[in-house]
């Protein structure tokens, strides 16, 4: 594939805060997603992983952020990497004070819409001018075929089987070619988007999925724009149907406009957005903390599918 080189010209800049990261502060210590600790340590970050089996994967994310950043892409700037004492990586970065947009949309926070439709815009152009060669679609129907696998010993997965084997069967039923290689960010959910009321959007948690495409960074975002998962925690019993119903007719109200920017990008991606986000939405089980999570993502997987009649 291609690869840009001059910086972009970009409708905003790298994020550059005025301060050092040794600041001194209290520390705050949380987990993400990936098992990974983030360590608040003044102004800075410290991403480590959660053991030294995950090292390659944090060195990779760091790579990625450091690349993004290279090319003007509104990502925190990375301070720097090692090895702690126990042999685990960790890289820092800029601290962002700012929620994610799909906290923000959750919470009902008014969005400037041109604005944020924009900055994914001109990020999904960004990598669509590295474009290479078409991906085999081997990887897609191996990928799925070890999802199914990996299932069947998985505890939230146990009384899903069926579902799952008729989610699995209707996505190799799909057409996997002429998906277009190209740098991406591997992880492009509302989750991994800060929202900042002064700048616009920041980019977070960069990754190296198991093929490398915009159009897949599109698909996820689509795995929450139309398969809600990035509101998933307000289906919980605790939360109540209300809240998760509200946030939904939140993220309908952004699927036009979001489908509109791709359509721009590039038609043949905007009608096959549903079986990207159907696939993310598939890759989420083996991660499913319990039966109520897997059980919602091939619900929502199904529906997508239905809709687009695919």
């Amino acid at each position: 594939m291609s690869t840009p080189a001059l910086r972009a010209e970009a409708p905003f800049l790298p994020l550059q805060l005025p301060f050092g990261y040794d600041e001194p502060a209290r520390i705050v210590t949380l987990r993400g997603h990936s098992g990974a600790m983030l360590r608040l340590i003044g102004r800075a970050v410290r991403k480590t992983a959660g053991r030294t089996e995950r090292n390659a994967r944090l060195l990779r994310q760091c790579a990625i952020q450091r690349q993004l950043w290279s090319y003007g892409i509104s990502v925190p700037r990375v301070l720097g990497e090692g090895h702690d004492e126990a042999g685990r990586a960790w890289f820092d970065m800029d601290y962002v004070p700012a929620d994610t947009l799909a906290a923000e949309i959750a919470r009902g926070t008014a969005l400037d819409l041109p604005a944020t439709v924009a900055a994914l815009e001109w990020l999904l152009r960004f990598f669509q001018l590295t474009e290479g060669e078409a991906l085999p679609a081997s990887p897609f129907f191996e990928k799925i075929d070890q999802i199914e696998t990996d299932c069947r010993t998985l505890p939230a997965c146990a009384s899903l089987q069926v579902i799952i084997a008729a989610a699995a069967g209707r996505l190799r039923t799909l057409d996997w070619s002429g998906i277009p290689s190209s740098l991406s960010h591997g992880d492009l959910t509302l989750e991994n988007i800060l929202f900042v009321p002064s700048r616009g959007l920041v980019f977070i948690d960069c990754d190296r999925a198991f093929v490398s495409s915009w159009w897949l960074d599109a698909g996820k975002l689509f795995q929450d724009i139309e398969g809600y998962w990035c509101v998933r925690e307000l289906y919980s019993k605790s939360a109540g149907a209300h809240a998760g119903a509200l946030a939904t007719r939140r993220l309908d109200r952004l699927a036009p406009a979001l489908r509109a920017m791709t359509a721009l990008c590039d038609r043949g991606l905007a009608m096959r957005l549903p079986q990207f986000a159907a696939l993310h939405l598939f890759r989420t089980l083996p991660y499913a903390d319990d039966e109520g999570v897997a059980g919602f993502a091939l619900e929502r997987l199904m529906a997508v599918l239905d809709r687009a009649q695919l």
